[in-house]
């Protein structure tokens, strides 16, 4: 109850507290505006955090402080077999670039059971932290953009769309919005700004003007741009 009367504070919870893992919890922790700094061994999976939001605490001497435990995954590589976790406009996406050696595992939460060698994984990295450690012990290489909205509002037919360009540069501003996760914000962010355009967003269905030259000619579209072949994938491409 505390969570829903409370607006910007900062709580610090330890693996102690009871309700830590029950889904009363989650829920009323993911729609609060303040902030949570969880203390615990043990992953979350009812609440989506970024792979980039774990720390360990580093000792030394009298000194303790805080240190991201793993690398950023952000580069896309071809592999033998590549899965996403989409499996609608997503999984659409990338089979466009690289085929039907391209699968869905229909969830971050399944993406694991699907790596090996020579594989690539494909999830979006602001919800996938509770799955982390499960995922690079398969072997597979990972690609974890911010979430498959988030790799369509980099793209280039967005660079002169300020709304975009300022949610990308200050991520912090989608605090209190009310959205329970990155990734809801962005889906919410480019479906407004699509809606009336030729390049409306939908998460069922991929819309051709992500990933076909642009085919507007003739017809006024703000989000002209000649091209959208594969090295305009946000990602180093190897």
């Amino acid at each position: 109850r505390e969570l829903q009367e409370e607006s910007g504070r900062i709580y610090v919870i330890d693996e102690d507290f009871g309700p830590l893992k029950s889904m009363e919890f989650a829920k009323a922790a993911t729609i609060s505006d303040n902030c949570f700094l969880i203390i615990t061994r043990e992953s979350l999976s009812a609440i989506p955090y970024s792979y980039k939001e774990i720390y360990g605490i580093k000792a030394s001497g009298k000194f303790h402080s805080l240190e991201r435990i793993f690398p950023d995954y952000e580069t896309l590589r071809d592999a033998d077999a590549i899965v996403t976790e989409d499996e609608d406009s997503g999984y659409e996406y990338y089979k466009t670039y690289f085929g039907s050696k391209v699968s869905s595992s229909k969830g971050n939460s399944n993406l694991s059971k699907y790596g090996s060698d020579n594989t690539l994984l494909i999830g979006d990295g602001c919800a996938i932290g509770a799955y982390i450690q499960d995922l690079l012990l398969t072997g597979a290489d990972l690609y974890l953009p911010e979430s498959f909205e988030y790799t369509l509002l980099q793209k280039d037919m967005f660079s002169r769309v300020a709304e975009v360009q300022q949610s990308i540069r200050y991520p912090e501003e989608m605090i209190g919005t009310g959205y329970a996760s990155p990734e809801r914000y962005y889906t919410a962010l480019l479906s407004q700004i699509t809606q009336n355009t030729p390049a409306r967003y939908s998460k069922t269905s991929l819309n051709e003007c992500y990933v076909k030259d642009c085919c507007c000619k003739g017809t006024r579209c703000e989000f002209f741009t000649r091209e959208k072949k594969l090295p305009e994938i946000p990602g180093k491409i190897q």
